[in-house]
């Protein structure tokens, strides 16, 4: 009886033990169906990823989602967290062997619009690329655009740095061999209205220069423009300074300050244009325009012409010329009112008279800024002709007559043609 009782228990056990593990097997393909289903993937994985379920050694993706038809391959979908992360914990040594968190590939053989990665978002970023110590975001392509930004209404692209450049643009184009030029930067004005307000490149400074236009060889800086219609011309070069602006342009040799200055004991520039229209040059003005008179054209050598120099003065001056009539020894000549408002009127002014014919000699008495008289020596009634030059101080104007300014650094010395 007893020996019965135990074979009875030996076989509940063994049934018991089978049943165990059906359900067990049927447990495991139940966990499975539901790792694999989107609904409840996301729920699943952090159990499935502790018990090691899905997790492998593989050259191959873990899981992988594939579509035949139009819908997406794999799609991560959370309604307060992240709906996709991807991450890598391999410890690269060079940009060849380096790995991606997130990998996205346009494997199509045709077209140009298809994207490997696209972000949406109404009011957030659409793709957003952190980095504490590496490149946040790069674009790379071998025969297209690194990268390309656009937007209707808002800036295309917004860059700051806190500690560093806000961008670097570098072109390392062969312009010797392939005999034309790349730029590092290009900004243009696509408009096509017709208006003048837009700009192609704009640099601002608060405190520093707005725009640093640098060549170790070459070329500073290269302006082309200018135009002409029928109701204004246009400049190349236009400069506008400041409400409190008193230079305009100052041009200074290599070995000085820049921005170079006059004052604080600096050397002086080289050029000088005022606000005021006013002009300092330290060296010499030579002129030579169209070859209307002076020339020497000759066939084998080009167009020759005279070389002219530009006089110098002690003081600035404003100059008029002009012709008037003596008669019956006397005459009174009215000087121009545009001219007239270019004189200091505090200041003496000189008339330099040159008679047109025989006389006993001519003077100049009763100077105004309205006109002067013109007599003839010794009470003659002479009727001639005469010209006349006046020579007064502009308005305005108080230099100081034959100032020394410093033109080079000490231990150096002028030009030969230069030296007093």
């Amino acid at each position: 009886m007893y020996a019965l009782k135990g074979v009875i228990m030996l076989h509940f056990r063994f049934e018991r033990k089978l049943i165990l593990i059906v359900a067990t097997l049927f447990a495991a393909c139940a966990i499975m169906a539901l790792a694999l289903s989107p609904a409840v993937s996301g729920e699943m994985r952090p159990l499935l990823q502790s018990l090691g379920i899905i997790s492998c050694s593989s050259a191959n993706p873990c899981q992988e989602g594939s579509n035949a038809s139009t819908g997406p391959g794999l799609e991560g979908i959370s309604a307060k967290g992240k709906g996709v992360i991807g991450l890598t914990n391999f410890r690269s040594t060079s940009s060849s062997n380096g790995q991606a968190g997130v990998l996205g590939q346009d494997s199509s053989t045709s077209g140009t619009n298809d994207a490997g990665v696209k972000g949406n978002s109404p009011k957030g970023f659409g793709v957003l690329g952190t980095s504490t110590s590496g490149t946040a975001v790069e674009g790379v392509s071998s025969s297209g655009v690194g990268g390309q930004f656009g937007s209707t209404n808002a800036r295309g692209m917004i860059v700051t740095s806190t500690n560093d450049d806000g961008i670097d643009a570098f072109t390392s184009h062969n312009s010797t061999t392939s005999g034309f030029g790349r730029y590092g930067v290009i900004g243009s004005d696509a408009s096509t209205d017709g208006g003048h307000l837009n700009v192609g490149v704009l640099g601002a400074s608060s405190n520093g220069p707005g725009v640093s236009a640098v060549s170790a060889n070459f070329i500073g800086e290269e302006v082309t423009g200018g135009g002409q219609t029928s109701t204004a011309v246009y400049p190349a070069l236009s400069v506008n300074g400041n409400t409190n602006a008193s230079e305009l342009v100052d041009a200074c040799n290599s070995s000085g300050p820049n921005p170079c200055r006059s004052d604080a004991g600096q050397p002086a520039p080289q050029f000088e244009l005022f606000a005021d229209g006013g002009i300092v040059i330290t060296g010499k003005i030579f002129t030579s325009g169209s070859c209307s008179s002076g020339c020497a054209p000759s066939p084998s050598s080009g167009e020759k012409r005279v070389q002219l120099f530009t006089p110098q003065e002690s003081l600035p001056t404003v100059e008029d010329l002009g012709e008037a009539q003596l008669t019956g020894g006397r005459t009174y000549v009215r000087i121009d009112r545009a001219f007239a408002n270019t004189m200091d009127g505090r200041a003496a002014y000189m008339v330099v008279i040159t008679p047109e014919g025989d006389s006993n000699g001519l003077y100049v008495i009763n100077k105004t800024a309205a006109g002067f008289e013109v007599h003839e020596n010794r009470g003659g009634r002479s009727t001639l002709a005469f010209s006349y030059r006046i020579v007064a101080k502009p308005f305005g104007e108080h230099p100081v007559r034959l100032q020394m300014i410093t033109v080079s650094k000490p231990g150096t010395s002028l030009p030969a043609s230069r030296v007093r």
